[in-house]
């Protein structure tokens, strides 16, 4: 390292807590990141600050707290892009807390219809884990097949998601092809639950 890194390194190790590997890279110490863990999930939860919303769903899997703070999000009613972030943070996370409060969010008639739309993606992705409901499926599910993500990274939460839950999944599933008041969901789902069947995991 230059003189000059020496001394930048050496004033940010003042004013944060901080630590050198032998390589000289400064990492972030576990004070340090129990404190973002601690915002980050009040964050996801509450949706304030909202400028912090970006850092903190790309924060929190790596949290302790992520999947009580991802399944608190859907407590609320969200739109645009922090229903985007929620979605997107939720699909990666393999837990049954996550699980049931996007079913929750799927199953209330009373949700507008892009959060209940979300709420879908979210648990195809997590009773398939790699297969991801597109717009294109939502627009056209009679000719439109699931979408396969190769690259597919979900992390497994603490409660793991077991058979039972999918098949409460489906269960859920198949009332809303055939009762919901909404069309669209109707025939969405119809078509979603005869692929989910075909896609269940070994």
């Amino acid at each position: 390292m230059t003189r000059f890194q020496l001394q930048l390194l050496a004033a940010l190790l003042m004013v944060t807590p901080t630590a050198v590997d032998a390589q000289g890279v400064v990492v972030q110490s576990k004070a340090s990141i129990q404190s973002d863990c601690r915002v980050a999930a009040n964050v996801v939860s509450t949706g304030d600050p909202s400028g912090k919303r970006a850092w903190a769903h790309g924060v929190i899997r790596r949290c302790p707290q992520a999947e009580d703070a991802i399944a608190s999000a859907w407590k609320r009613s969200l739109s645009d892009t922090e229903l985007k972030e929620r979605e997107n943070v939720s699909a990666l996370m393999l837990d049954r807390r996550v699980l049931n409060a996007a079913l929750s969010g799927l199953t209330s008639t009373t949700r507008p219809l892009e959060e209940r739309r979300s709420a879908l993606a979210v648990l195809t992705a997590l009773y398939a884990p790699g297969r991801m409901l597109t717009m294109h499926f939502w627009d056209d599910p009679a000719n439109t097949s699931l979408a396969h993500v190769m690259d597919w990274s979900p992390q497994p939460g603490a409660q793991t998601i077991t058979v039972a839950d999918r098949q409460r999944v489906l269960a859920a599933l198949e009332e809303i092809a055939t009762t919901d008041p909404s069309p669209k969901l109707r025939t969405v789902t119809t078509a979603l639950v005869k692929q989910l069947k075909r896609a269940t995991p070994k």
